[in-house]
Order: structure tokens, then sequence, then C-alpha cells
């Protein structure tokens, strides 16, 4: 039945979007009826089973798909109804494009993590790719150059990764990632390092980031958010689920990943302190948080992975939670440089609040949710031995200027009021933009309050695929 919320609604809804043509308004209804539809009957069939989806569930079989990572398809298609509503009212006079564009990178997305079979896999990024290219030169002027650096560059890590789902189709005889088995280690080694070359590329890590920051600031504010909140994450859950079905993993790639991504988070945080203009800043952020995966990926044991897909279902949440928080400062000021914006949080509390709960969500700070999944990873790291206390310690103080620049920008931003900064007074906001900051910055703190229900299903995902 999940192909029915995950693909058959979403392209439905896209081929309605795109019917519609230029009558921009019916066709963000169209997107938002879709997607929400999607969001909610895939929440009550999560908790309502029902025998009549055998049919379906054949088809999805047969396209390559499983229920193995269904938690995190469920995240993206529920993001991915926030992100529609948002542009309903962020997204003025959007183009004939836009609409199906955007919920074919979505619906492609949710379906790529699920995927065991190379060739879909591989169909569905390529597709959600290119979707995006197109998406992020919709504002025109500079997006053009940031297309372009992003066509370019993701180009390479495609062309890597694509090198890699070849090797494995050679050395394991198989597309069925679930039906691998045992290769040479020199095999492994090759492969797993094109693998995070090409998928590391796509994530952003360091040094294949350069694209991030262009992309994420030139692109609309809800194609950069679903970018950095959910298809980076979706694409570091892919990673994992590819990396170790080579078994075993190799003990030099995975401290190759640790110490790549210990620097990802140290360049991402550094960076992100010295960044005026709020789209880039949350742009190194986002690598900064790229890092942390990853470093969970290198550490490679099961609480580390727990701790790791905990990390990507949190920054689905707490990076759109802040991507959508800037947005709606920009909406309502048309202004993105933090010198020419200052004592909002009297005019904007929802959004003010929102910001303070997504930056301390990232930043690690309890009860939060980022603070449950950062802890987790930190403590595998420790306990691991070897080389990974340290990369653990040096990671840990590598998110302190992070959390330093969350701070000193909001207190810019949103608290000190400077005499000499004519900052525009805000304009209206709509529900659609006030509304998924509300429910965000809510699940921010239950899944921190809460999160013994989402870590048994977690744990189950992590031990399934270091077996398998």
């Amino acid at each position: 039945m999940y192909v029915v919320y995950i693909l058959i609604i979403p392209l439905i809804a896209a081929a309605i979007c795109a019917l519609f043509g230029r009558n921009a308004k019916a066709a963000a209804y169209a997107a938002v009826t879709g997607m929400t539809l999607s969001a909610l009957f895939f929440t009550v069939n999560s908790f309502i089973l029902t025998g009549t989806t055998a049919g379906l569930d054949s088809v999805a079989t047969t396209i390559g798909l499983s229920t193995e990572g269904l938690i995190i398809a469920y995240v993206v298609i529920v993001v991915g109804a926030f992100i529609t509503w948002y542009s309903l009212a962020y997204i003025e006079n959007a183009g004939r494009i836009y609409y199906p564009l955007l919920l074919v990178v979505i619906s492609t997305t949710a379906a790529a993590v699920i995927s065991t079979n190379l060739a879909s896999l591989y169909a569905f990024l390529e597709i959600g790719t290119l979707s995006t290219a197109i998406l992020v030169t919709y504002r025109r002027g500079q997006a053009f150059e940031a297309a372009t650096k992003f066509i370019i560059l993701n180009s390479v890590g495609t062309s890597f990764t694509l090198i890699a789902l070849i090797l494995m189709f050679v050395n394991y005889g198989t597309l069925d990632i679930a039906s691998f088995g045992s290769i040479s280690s020199n095999a492994i080694l090759v492969i797993s390092l094109f693998l995070f070359i090409g998928l590391g590329t796509k994530i952003g890590v360091v040094p294949m980031h350069s694209w991030v920051p262009d992309t994420y600031s030139e692109a609309p504010t809800p194609v950069s958010a679903f970018l950095a909140g959910t298809v980076k994450a979706a694409t570091a859950f892919i990673l994992i689920r590819l990396l170790f079905a080579l078994h075993p993993a190799l003990d030099v790639v995975m401290l190759f990943i640790s110490v790549t991504a210990v620097l990802t988070v140290g360049v991402g945080a550094l960076m992100a302190y010295t960044q005026t203009d709020l789209k880039r800043f949350l742009a190194y952020s986002s690598i900064e948080q790229a890092g942390v995966i990853l470093f969970a990926v290198g550490i490679g044991s099961s609480a580390a992975l727990t701790g790791g897909i905990f990390q990507i279902i949190n920054n689905m949440v707490m990076k759109t939670l802040l991507f959508l928080c800037v947005g709606a400062v920009i909406a309502a000021t048309r202004q993105r440089n933090v010198d020419g914006l200052s004592g909002l949080a009297p005019k904007m509390p929802i959004v003010a609040a929102g910001f303070l709960i997504g930056a301390f969500a990232l930043s690690g700070i309890p009860p939060l949710n980022g603070f449950v999944s950062e802890y987790l990873i930190l403590q595998a790291g420790f306990l691991k031995g070897g080389y990974y206390p340290v990369l653990s310690a040096v990671l840990l103080v590598f998110t302190f200027p992070m959390f330093a620049a969350y701070v000193k920008l909001f207190q810019r931003v949103f608290f000190t009021v400077d005499k000499h900064v004519k900052t525009p007074e805000p304009s209206h906001l709509s529900i659609y933009i006030i509304l998924p900051i509300i429910i965000l910055s809510v699940l921010c703190v239950l899944m921190g309050i809460f999160p013994t229900a989402i870590i048994d299903q977690i744990n189950k995902l992590s031990l399934a695929i270091l077996g398998g």
C-alpha cells in the first residue's frame, strides 16, 4: 500500500498540476491536496494494517521497493507536505513547472530511500537530481550560476555513484541489494570509495561541498528547505544502506569516512560563523550536520547507526524548520542580510520561537531531539576505541562555534535593537507559512522528550542493515 502514498498520489497530483498550466493557484492547491492526502493516508496506514494491499505490495516489490526504511520515506512525505503548504503562500505566481517538479522531487526521494534494486535506485536519484536542477533556476538571475555549479558537481557525483553501482552488479551478479553475498576486500574497498565520493558529493561532504552554499542560497526557500533538510538526509541513508550491504565494511574505509566527517563538521561550523547572509549561513550549517551524520556511519556500530539514522530523521525536521523560519523573515521583510535586520522577536514571535527551537535542536541542546541523536552518536564514538574517542572529542569541540553562530545570529536578528538599522516593518504571514513552523517546532520538542518509540524502530532498522 505504501507505493500509493510514496509514488502514485504525488505523481498523479504532479500531473494534475501540469494540466492546470499557468493557473498557479489551482496548481498550488492541487499540490497541497495531493501531498496532504498522501501524508494523512500514510499516517493512518501506519497504525491501521489492512489485508487488501497484496497486489499493490507486489507492484512495489517488482519495481524494487521494500518496507525496510519505510520510516525514512514517511518523514520525507510528511515534510514534503509541509513544503507544499509553505510554497502555496511563499511562491507568488509560480511557473507551470514549479509544483509538478517539486512533487516529483518529493516522491522520487521517498522512493529512493526504500529501493533495494540498484537500477531503480539510480533512476529515482537521477530523476530527483534533474528536477532539482531545474527548480534551482526558478528565480533566474544568479540562480543560473548556482544551477550550473550544482549540475557540474552533482554530475561528477552521479558518475562515481553509477560506477559504484555497476561494480556492485558485476561483482555480486544481481541488482537486488538484499541478495548480495561476499566478494574480495579489494573490490569492497574500490566500491566503498566510489560510493562515498559519489553520494558524498550529493550530501555536500568536504571537499565536495562548494555547490551547497550557492545552490541553497539561490534556490527558492521551499526548495532549499527540502534539499537541505530532506534530500541530503535521505541520500545519507542511501549511503548507509549501500555501504553496509558490502559485508564486511572495511575498517580503513570507516576510519576514512570518520576523519572526513570531522573535517566536514569543522569547515561547516567555522564558515557558518562568518556568514551574514541568512540562507548561506544555513547552507554551511547543513554541511556541518552532514558531517555529524557521516561520523555515525564511520563508527559503524549498531548504536552509532541508530543515532545516525535518528539524526537523519531529526535533520529533516530541524533543518526544514530553520529554513522555513528564515524564509518567513525574508518574506516578511524582503531582507536576508543579517546586518539589515534587528529586533524582530516582538513582531514575529512564532518565527523567533521556531528559529530558537530549531537552532537549539541542531546544536544538541537538551531536551530537544537533536540532543538525543547526537548523544547516541558521540557515546558510540567514545565507546568504539582506537582513534574514535579522539575523533569524537574533536567533533564535539567543532560543534561549539556552530552553537555560537546560532546564538549570535538569533540575538542579532530577533533580539538586538539597533537604532542604526532600519529594519522593514514585517508584513502579515499566511497561515500556510506559520502552521508548518509551529508543527515542526512541536515535533522537535516531542521527539526529544519522548524518543523511545522512534529509537526502538530505528534500532530494528539498524540491526537489519548491519545483518543484511
